[in-house]
């Protein structure tokens, strides 16, 4: 299997924390509270290598998160080793600050889907849990199909064109060739306005 860098990164998480995607993590429980207290005071045994789990609840960076993004950092770098593959150089810095930008995501959904709290204290009920994360998840997706729609529109400068063609020729007016020629000697105009005009020609927004 042919591997990028974040792609075998993805693939790490996934294999340590049994996850297909990163939703998932949800049900993936939070480190023991107790084994972590003891381990940030330096009277426990730490993370387990096999079963390895994140410390959701504290600062990313206390000593137990290290330890888990430690053994992430060795298990990548078995990976790697046993994919045979010849990716580009990056050094071990990189590759952990990579680890734990991941582990930060992870934290972000972990904790928006444990269950909060009304005005009255009245914690919410599964139920109530799953309708506030499929509602997150639906407007995240809602934003990315929105940003998806706005770059399949390019600017097309139809008032340029038009001028153009006023200045040609009568005879060359005709069929497609004032077309051809304005292709061959510009491109379309990317720049933008905010009222939808160009800055320097009036610019229609069409599909591409």
């Amino acid at each position: 299997m042919t591997y990028d860098i974040k792609a075998l990164n993805r693939v790490v998480f996934r294999e340590a924390f049994n996850v297909n995607q990163d939703e998932d993590i949800i049900k993936h429980p939070s480190a023991n509270q107790e084994a972590v207290y003891k381990y940030n005071h330096e009277s426990g045994d730490g993370p387990d290598p096999g079963n390895l789990q994140f410390d959701m609840k504290g600062p990313y960076n206390n000593l137990w998160n290290l330890r888990v993004i430690e053994c992430l950092q060795e298990r990548f770098a078995a990976k790697l080793a046993s994919s045979g593959q010849r990716l580009p150089q990056r050094t071990s810095e990189y590759i952990r600050e990579m680890i734990v930008e991941k582990f930060k995501r992870y934290r972000v959904i972990w904790n928006h889907a444990q269950p909060m709290c009304d005005r009255r204290g009245i914690p919410e009920t599964p139920e109530d849990v799953e309708k506030r994360v499929g509602q997150k998840k639906e407007a995240t997706l809602a934003l990315q199909r929105r940003a998806t729609r706005r770059l399949s529109v390019r600017p097309f400068p139809l008032y340029d064109i038009h001028k153009k063609l006023k200045a040609l020729p009568r005879n060359m007016r005709g069929g497609n060739s004032w077309l051809r020629r304005w292709q061959k000697t510009e491109q379309p105009s990317t720049s933008m306005c905010g009222n939808g005009y160009g800055k320097s020609s009036s610019t229609w927004a069409m599909k591409a």
